[in-house]
């Protein structure tokens, strides 16, 4: 039986191929449910449960470590109409899914371009910011990114 999230995560090069492109990244799936762009130094992981879809920015710590952020809710924060344009627009979870693949592409593209470059300073503000908010990253998500990071 094919399964509805699995099938969307293989879709996310769909929605974010040309940011990928625009910023030399790699699109790598994690899990049935993750895929991350990928950078020399830093990743997205792209998230999907159920209804929604968010976004976690992951780099190596001055130990060595990679940490996760967190983000998707300090970058959402930025997002603005011209970011929610071509929306499908359904009530059924795919289009759900789909409409949030499309705001948070084209909002990292016009919000977030200095994040995409590679450029750390924006952490500095998501620290102080209500929506902080670090973690480990789990097995599985190590196994993939320490291949790239």
């Amino acid at each position: 039986m094919r399964n509805l999230w699995a099938d969307l995560n293989s879709e996310i090069p769909n929605y974010f191929g040309t940011l990928a492109k625009q910023y030399n990244l790699k699109i790598v799936r994690i899990s049935n449910f993750k895929t991350a762009l990928v950078s020399d130094t830093y990743a997205l992981i792209i998230s999907i449960d159920r209804f929604s879809v968010d976004i976690a920015y992951v780099l190596r710590n001055s130990k060595g470590n990679l940490c996760l952020y967190e983000c998707g809710s300090f970058f959402a924060e930025r997002y603005g109409e011209e970011d929610r344009v071509n929306l499908i627009g359904g009530t059924n979870a795919r289009d759900i899914i789909i409409d949030n693949f499309i705001i948070i592409s084209n909002g990292l593209r016009s919000k977030w371009g200095h994040m995409l470059n590679g450029e750390p300073d924006w952490i500095n503000d998501f620290e102080k910011s209500k929506w902080y908010s670090i973690r480990n990253l789990n097995a599985e998500e190590t196994n993939v990114l320490n291949r790239y990071l």
